[in-house]
């Protein structure tokens, strides 16, 4: 299955995710991520945040980050509230700081692939409208511009494709 997919260039390359599918993309080793420099799933945060956190996907993280805190909450090592202790309990040093660097592995993500990014709001080009194209005098048909993914992840694969060409830009 493997060589028939590299002979014919099946690659995932979606030109734009729902915002639910976006979330259901794995956190670390994620398709944006680039292939040299530094990656985001190598220090002890992200570790913390596998193993104590348990954030396997981009929703996961999205759900850590966003967790309402009681009122109580400092934004320090030794926070007293439920929240800071039951995390510190299940082996998190500093549950503020990983919540922050959570933040930033967070914005690391293109807007393509980030479910925090409002791709809704982007206006296309063309108008909303569907287009009408004439075959039979009788007969209009109308194409569905909307080109999102959605579903399930299998329908971002795509054939024929040049897999060294990743882009980071979703298509409106």
């Amino acid at each position: 299955m493997l060589k028939t997919m590299k002979k014919y260039k099946v690659a995932f390359a979606p030109a734009s995710l729902s915002k639910e599918l976006r979330g259901q993309m794995p956190m670390w080793h994620h398709i944006s991520e680039p292939d040299s420099g530094r990656h985001r799933n190598n220090d002890a945060w992200a570790k913390c945040q596998r193993t104590t956190h348990h954030i396997r996907t981009v929703k996961d993280m999205v759900d850590f980050i966003q967790k309402v805190m009681p009122p109580c909450h400092k934004m320090r090592k030794n926070c007293a509230c439920e929240s800071c202790k039951d995390e510190r309990m299940s082996g998190c040093k500093n549950p503020p700081k990983c919540r922050r660097k959570g933040v930033a592995t967070l914005m690391t993500l293109p807007p393509k692939w980030n479910p925090m990014a409002d791709l809704d709001t982007i206006e296309p080009v063309a108008s909303e409208q569907p287009e009408e194209i004439r075959g039979n005098r009788d007969e209009i048909v109308c194409f569905n511009k909307d080109i999102t993914t959605r579903g399930s992840l299998k329908e971002g694969f795509r054939v024929f494709t040049d897999p060294t060409v990743r882009s980071i830009h979703p298509a409106v």
